[in-house]
């Protein structure tokens, strides 16, 4: 069965932390391949500092080494609000029931999912892969969330369970513990938005977190200059 994943957000901007979560999520749920869906007008946040188009650019200079990853356009349109239950729903009717879905989340949007639009739906569409780290425990989430994880709940990629769960389209909850760079994309907005103050630093102070590519990229066209 052909296994493809789904990692949405506003990548403003894309950094490091994005690009290796991407392949270990791969290798951990043995992707064919993933799609990154570059929201345009997400309902949960606003998108201050580049255009879609800018953040197009540099999702595309930051996978360009990874030939398993497609830059996908669905929520490009910014006239309406687009839902992760509406796009998961489009993927599957596209896809049909020979294939298998993973949505990819943060742990915080776990937290929260009895806010989303049919939330605790949406593993009729696809699973979901949870990104956690060592000091989130899965007993702490809302009362809620917890009954949603009953019986869906898989925290060992390699268990049995879990082998028999990757070749079924949807309706499973994969716990990914996760130690890799941990860095928002708010707080590097910030650092880059003080670096051109200091442009002698701009590019050590970025190196650590963001693709060379990426960084050039910002440069040459001032974004976050505001913000």
């Amino acid at each position: 069965m052909e296994r493809i994943g789904f990692f949405g957000g506003s990548f403003n901007p894309v950094h490091l932390g994005h690009t290796v979560l991407v392949k270990k999520l791969k290798d951990d749920l043995q992707l064919n391949r993933v799609e990154i869906i570059l929201n345009g007008n997400p309902p949960h946040k606003t998108v201050p500092g580049a255009s879609y188009n800018d953040r197009f650019t540099m999702l595309r200079l930051a996978f360009d080494s990874c030939p398993f990853v497609h830059i996908n356009q669905c929520e490009r349109d910014s006239a309406f609000v687009h839902y992760t239950y509406d796009t998961l729903r489009e993927f599957r009717n596209f896809y049909g029931q020979n294939t298998a879905l993973f949505f990819m989340m943060g742990y915080d949007s776990l937290c929260s999912l009895d806010t989303w639009k049919n939330g605790f739906s949406l593993t009729d569409y696809a699973h979901l892969a949870v990104i956690s780290r060592p000091q989130y425990n899965p007993e702490l989430l809302p009362f809620s969330v917890k009954h949603f994880l009953k019986d869906r709940l898989i925290t060992e990629t390699t268990s049995n369970e879990a082998i028999k769960a990757l070749n079924t389209p949807s309706g499973n909850v994969f716990w990914i513990d996760s130690r890799e760079l941990d860095i928002s994309s708010t707080r590097l907005r910030t650092i880059i938005h003080e670096g051109y103050g200091t442009p002698e630093i701009f590019e050590a102070k970025l190196q650590p977190f963001i693709d060379a590519k990426v960084i050039e990229y910002i440069k040459h066209h001032h974004l976050y200059s505001l913000i």
